[in-house]
């Protein structure tokens, strides 16, 4: 029994063909990359949506964005995923704490500053 071929157009509508053993009808067996349209032949990296991509190339999608290139599906479970919203997590409490370092120590210049200076005489 052959079921649906399970590659997604441009369009993003499901082809309609019938798929020969595979997950892909016979037009769709060399899968190409979403992203840089090149045929994907080895370092491959399947989302959980079933859209393929070299690693390389989603990798570098996923600094914008945490979704599919192809259907907007979110990402969010990738391991690429979690590591880069733990690290980008990481950085804000960095920042967060440098900031309040530096208010603090603008606070205590603007103190200085604004104290009247004795002067003896």
């Amino acid at each position: 029994m052959s079921e649906q071929c399970k590659f997604i157009k441009a369009n993003g509508l499901r082809c309609k063909f019938k798929q020969k053993g595979g997950e892909f009808c016979q037009r769709h067996t060399k899968i190409e990359c979403p992203v840089c349209f090149e045929e994907i032949k080895s370092n491959k990296m399947i989302l959980t949506c079933e859209h393929a991509f070299h690693i390389g190339c989603i990798t570098q999608w996923y600094v914008q964005s945490d979704n599919c290139p192809v259907c907007r599906v979110s990402q969010g479970k990738d391991p690429f995923i979690k590591f880069k919203n733990m690290v980008q997590d990481d950085m804000r409490e960095k920042y967060k704490d440098a900031i309040e370092s530096l208010e603090d120590e603008v606070l205590r210049l603007r103190h200085r500053l604004a104290r009247p200076r004795r002067i003896d005489f």
